[in-house]
């Protein structure tokens, strides 16, 4: 399985390669498009500079290192809708990521995805977990309109996501594998994310639901609001789905994905080595409860702290292993 790391800066490519890294992902709202739209109104699903690369010669730069050491980089042109009146400025960036031997684009929007295809543009297509595959059919769909990988709904469990692999051939699956957790179905989400200390996201606010009178038919709704509750004590910065290697591995995923565009470098470092180190245990011939076992221990040593369900990329793995 292929390690795919974050990346914001040149000056980050060598770091995240020598820890393990194959394949970068970043992206980069170009000048015209930022007059235009300003960073809440993104190129892609970053609306803060912190996760975007200062220039197109600077995303030039990473890509030849990258390919000097047979890594990949893949550009972020991931919004779930663009205008056709934005088509200018993206065709006109896609253009430019085709020149300068971007591997491939992360995309989302079904009618870019057309447009590349009708051009009949020489570059891969990588689709976004935004566009919430969470099926066989959704996954043959996008298929055959011609992507070469799909990113698969972090709320899928194990055996949903085997059954898709199983189903749907001839085609790469990726999954998140290390931070960045979501309580929300990513794709669906309509919430604004700031870079911002004093502004919590709102996936991460605490909130408390009432009934007055009490009212048994609120009862999942109540709970919802508990597991909501319990969620935001816990840092999603930490998720964490190492234990499921062993199992993704069998089950065919091509390439497990590290979240963090606009992290600190460490961070990213950080999580690349201890997929590298789980990747390095699977190579070895491990059996699958000393896997496990090792995945746990590693976490803990890493973060001081057990892992946690709310933050476990494979919470119905965990009560098996637990």
């Amino acid at each position: 399985m292929k390690i795919l790391a974050p990346i914001d800066r040149f000056d980050e490519a060598e770091r995240l390669i020598q820890a393990g890294a194959d394949e970068l992902y970043g992206g980069f709202v170009p000048t015209g498009w930022k007059d235009t739209y300003t960073m809440a109104g993104s190129i892609n699903k970053r609306t803060f500079q912190e996760a975007q690369f200062e220039s197109r010669s600077e995303i030039e730069d990473t890509i030849r290192y990258a390919h000097e050491q047979k890594a990949s980089f893949f550009l972020t042109l991931n919004n779930d809708y663009y205008s056709r009146k934005q088509y200018p400025l993206l065709l006109n960036e896609i253009e430019w990521a085709v020149s300068a031997g971007v591997d491939a684009l992360l995309v989302a929007d079904l009618g870019l995805i057309l447009e590349v295809k009708k051009r009949e543009t020489p570059i891969e297509l990588h689709l976004s977990i935004l566009s919430s595959v969470m099926n066989s059919q959704a996954a043959a769909f996008f298929k055959d309109l011609g992507v070469q990988r799909i990113v698969l709904d972090r709320t899928l469990t194990l055996r949903e996501t085997e059954r898709i692999i199983s189903n749907v051939k001839d085609i790469q699956f990726e999954v998140f594998i290390m931070y960045g957790k979501c309580p929300n179905i990513e794709g669906l989400c309509t919430f604004f994310h700031r870079d911002d200390p004093k502004h919590v996201w709102p996936c991460c606010l605490k909130y408390t639901i009432s009934s007055v009178p009490p009212n048994s038919e609120l009862k999942e709704t109540l709970r919802a609001a508990d597991a909501q509750n319990a969620w935001c004590l816990n840092d999603r910065g930490r998720a964490c789905g190492l234990c499921a290697m062993y199992d993704l591995e069998k089950a065919g995923i091509y390439s497990l994905k590290i979240a963090g565009r606009g992290r600190y470098t460490d961070d990213k470092v950080r999580a690349v080595r201890m997929v590298g180190e789980m990747r390095r245990l699977l190579a070895s011939g491990t059996d699958r409860q000393g896997f496990y076992r090792s995945a746990t221990d590693l976490y803990k040593k890493t973060f001081g702290k057990t892992c946690n369900p709310f933050v476990c990329y494979s919470p119905d793995l965990r009560g098996k292993i637990l």
